[in-house]
C-alpha cells in the first residue's frame, strides 16, 4: 500500500491577538489532507484563504494549534522516516521551495552558482548532487545556459529569476517540491512558459508537488487533483476534469468564473470545462 508522503489530520492553526491573546478566527480550520507519491497537488484558493499558511504547517514553518501533520521523508539508505509535527530542521534539505517573488528569495550580491552551490553544499557537502550534478547542468535543465551561473538576480528577469529558483529547489533532490504563487507575478506568455517547464522536470525527476495558487486554469494546467480553500477550511477536492464540470461549492464556481485563462494552456483548459 503506498503511503502519503505529506498527511494531515484535522489541522488547525489559530493566531491570538492583542494584549489578551484572545482567539481570533483560524488561519486553517480542520483542514484533513494527504498528498501522495508522485502526485501534483494543487491547493487553490483566493487572498486569505489559508492555503499558503497550510503550505507553511506543512514544512514545519508554523505549528499547527491542533491536528496531526505527518511527513514521510527519505532517510539514509533510501529508507523512509515518519515525522510528525516537523519543524525546519527536520525538512531542510528534503522540501524544496518556490515563492512568488524570485528577487526576494537569493541574495541580490549573490552570483546563480554561489546561490546554488549553497544549497548542494548543504545537503551533500558538495558543490554537486549524488549524480555529479552541478549547478551549470541544473541552469541547463531549467533552459537557462551555464553562462547565467555568473549572472546576479538583479541582471536577470522576472522569469529568468524564476526558472534559477526552481533549478535551486530541484538541486536538492526534494521529496516535495512547493511552489507558493510562483507564477503570480510573471506575465501570461512566462507563466504558460514555466508551466510547461515544471511538466517536463516533474517527469524527469519523478518529483511530488503542491502547487498553491488562485487561478484554477494556471493550476488545473499542472495538477493531477485540485484541493479548494475558502476562509481557511477545505472546500472540496476533486481532479480537474469533475471539479471544473461539476463543481460542489458556490465558492468553487465563483474561482471558475473568474477564470482568466493562459493561451498555451487554452486548448487543455477549454477540455477540462468541458468546451473543447
Amino acid at each position: 500500500m503506498t503511503l502519503p508522503i505529506i498527511a494531515l489530520d484535522a489541522v488547525s492553526l489559530v493566531y491570538r491577538q492583542g494584549w489578551s491573546r484572545r482567539q481570533a478566527a483560524p488561519a486553517v480550520d480542520g483542514v484533513s489532507l494527504d498528498v501522495m507519491p508522485g502526485e501534483c497537488l494543487g491547493l487553490v484558493g483566493g487572498s486569505g484563504s489559508g492555503k499558503s499558511t497550510l503550505a507553511q504547517v506543512m514544512t514545519g514553518q508554523l505549528v499547527a494549534t491542533s491536528g496531526t501533520v505527518r511527513l514521510r521523508l527519505r532517510g539514509d539508505g533510501g529508507m523512509h522516516r515518519e515525522i510528525i509535527s516537523p519543524r525546519p530542521r527536520d525538512v531542510a534539505g528534503h522540501i524544496g521551495l518556490v515563492f512568488q517573488d524570485p528577487y526576494s528569495s537569493f541574495d541580490p550580491l549573490w552570483t546563480l552558482r554561489r546561490s546554488i552551490e549553497e544549497a548542494l553544499l548543504l545537503k551533500f557537502g558538495k558543490p554537486t548532487d549524488e549524480q555529479g550534478r552541478g549547478v551549470g547542468e541544473f541552469l541547463e535543465l531549467v533552459g537557462l545556459n551555464a553562462g547565467f551561473a555568473t549572472r546576479r538576480p538583479g541582471g536577470l528577469s522576472g522569469g529568468q529569476v524564476q526558472r534559477a529558483a526552481i533549478a535551486r529547489a530541484i538541486a536538492i533532490g526534494p521529496d516535495v517540491l512547493i511552489l507558493d504563487e510562483a507564477l503570480s507575478s510573471l506575465d501570461v506568455s512566462v507563466q504558460a512558459n514555466v508551466l510547461g517547464l515544471l511538466g517536463l522536470l516533474r517527469d524527469e525527476f519523478k518529483l511530488t508537488i503542491v502547487f498553491i495558487g488562485h487561478n484554477l486554469a494556471v493550476v488545473g494546467a499542472i495538477a493531477d487533483r485540485l484541493a479548494v480553500m475558502a476562509e481557511g477550511r477545505l472546500v472540496e477536492t476533486g481532479v480537474p476534469q469533475t471539479l471544473y464540470r461539476e463543481p460542489r461549492s458556490d465558492y468553487t464556481k465563483q474561482l471558475i468564473a473568474a477564470v482568466p485563462r493562459l493561451p498555451e494552456c487554452r486548448g487543455r483548459v477549454d477540455h477540462l470545462m468541458g468546451r473543447a
